[in-house]
Order: structure tokens, then C-alpha cells, then sequence
């Protein structure tokens, strides 16, 4: 009798492939849009910078006038005890969180919103950033790392300056056993074995007998039996 798929087993879940939550530091989100950034300006201090299991960028602490707090990606030349300022008439300068419609075209950004007040969804890798290229009254137009043009709201918040650790892919892994610790805290399906190098009971490729030639795989719009 044959196995189920492990992307099978993945997806109806269990204790197996649960990823480890438990292990996670912060959650990466703006504090609460409110009137406070909204019409005016908060200011609000880095405390500190965490290494956090689940994500590949620094994550940094923000302590505002208010006593909020939040932990947002960290962008690159941001210093420890900095204050920065957040809300529609904080400057344009490295660190400060401002809406969309007062970035200049050209600038860098990241950690932008999606929707005003989801507490930012764009450009969160090490590295990764996106350029004001176009905006009026009613949207923003960014230019994503793929080179895509993406519109968003006016309202949007983000972060200005290029997210920090740009060169975390330059230095080799140079064991397997370090890629599989690295994926492993952050629940990454890895090693991912080819369906025809299984047995036949656990993949409906595998088995060294009756090899068809070619894969039989069909695109994701192809109608079923086609």
C-alpha cells in the first residue's frame, strides 16, 4: 500500500510539521494607525535590535513618547538609542516611518503597507527596497524588487531607507547541515526530493520499473485528464 505525499502530510498537518512558534521573538507590524500619525507626529526611540529565528532581517524594538512599542524590520545605517519620527509630518530621513504621499520619487522605502494600518507587508527581506517612481491624489505607484510597477494607497505607511543585511546570501552555507538548520527554524519545506529518485509506494513517480521518459506533470490551468 502506498504513502500519502509528504506535501500531502504537510498540508493536513500534525505535531510533525508544525512550525516553532514557541521559538519566534517579535512580530514585525507598525504600532496602530491612529490620529496620532494620522495628522501629527509621535517620536519614538530603537531600544533594541533582535535577531529573531524567524525572519532573515534584524528586527529592531521602537519605544514611542506615547509607551507604545513595536518591532519593525530594522533598515541599513539605523544606530541603537536614534530617535526616529512617525506619522504624516515627520521628515523624510533614514528610519522615519511617513506615508507614501509625502516620499518623493526616487526615494527608497520598505516595509510599506498594503492597505493603511496593516502594519506593513513590501519589502522585508535583508536587502530588499522599492522605489517611488509615480503618485497623485488617489495612489502611489512603487517599482517592487522584480522590477513590477505596484500601485497602493496614498495613506500607506513605510519605512525610508533599504532593509538592513543586503549581503546575508553572500557568505556560503558550505554544509548541508547548515542549510537544514536554517530552514529548520523557520519551518521551510528542505531538502525537497525529486518524485522519480523515490520508491514507487511513496510517490506516484518513483520505482525504478515502468519509467515513463518524461514527467507527466501539467501545468496548473491544463483541465484534468488533458
Amino acid at each position: 500500500m502506498g504513502k500519502r505525499l509528504k506535501s500531502q502530510r504537510r498540508g493536513k498537518g500534525s505535531p510533525t510539521y508544525v512550525a516553532k512558534s514557541h521559538r519566534y521573538k517579535t512580530v514585525s507590524r507598525f504600532r496602530a494607525y491612529d490620529e496620532l500619525e494620522q495628522r501629527g507626529t509621535i517620536r519614538a526611540t530603537v531600544t533594541e535590535f533582535i535577531d529573531d529565528p524567524s525572519k532573515r532581517a534584524i528586527v529592531m524594538a521602537l519605544y514611542y513618547d506615547n509607551r507604545d512599542q513595536a518591532t519593525v524590520v530594522a533598515p541599513e545605517g539605523i544606530m541603537l538609542g536614534q530617535v526616529i519620527d512617525a506619522g504624516a509630518h515627520a521628515a523624510i530621513a533614514l528610519g522615519n516611518i511617513v506615508p507614501v504621499k509625502n516620499v518623493p520619487e526616487g526615494y527608497y522605502v520598505c516595509n510599506i503597507e498594503c492597505t493603511p494600518g496593516d502594519g506593513g507587508k513590501l519589502a522585508r527581506t535583508p536587502g530588499s527596497y522599492c522605489v517611488v517612481v509615480a503618485r497623485d491624489e488617489k495612489e502611489v505607484q512603487l517599482r517592487m524588487p522584480s522590477r513590477k510597477i505596484v500601485a497602493v494607497s496614498p495613506d500607506c505607511r513605510a519605512i525610508v531607507g533599504v532593509v538592513a543585511g543586503g549581503g546575508v546570501l553572500e557568505q556560503p552555507l558550505l554544509k548541508a547541515g547548515n542549510q537544514y538548520h536554517k530552514k529548520h527554524a523557520q519551518n521551510r519545506y528542505w531538502p525537497k526530493g525529486r518524485g522519480v529518485k523515490q520508491s514507487a509506494y511513496n510517490h506516484p513517480h518513483g520505482g525504478k520499473e515502468h519509467h515513463r521518459g518524461k514527467s507527466d506533470m501539467r501545468s496548473r490551468g491544463t483541465p484534468t485528464g488533458a
